[in-house]
């Protein structure tokens, strides 16, 4: 099982986000990654949302039961 974790920078601070989603393979997990993150881009180039840099990563943390 996979979470997907961001770490999220604007101007004044950074946080770690953990969206509930939890995935199957990485593939699904890197996807969804990158649809959040271009929706974000043109979000902050519209100006709904502050200016941001973003990493990613897909933790797999364990298997199903």
């Amino acid at each position: 099982m996979i979470s997907l974790l961001f770490l999220i920078c604007t101007l004044d601070e950074c946080r770690t986000i953990s969206p509930p989603d939890v995935f199957f393979s990485a593939e699904e997990c890197n996807k969804a990654a990158e649809s959040r993150i271009a929706m974000n881009q043109e979000a902050a180039a519209k100006g709904e949302i502050p200016d941001h840099t973003v990493i990613y990563t897909c933790h797999k943390w364990g298997d199903a039961a």
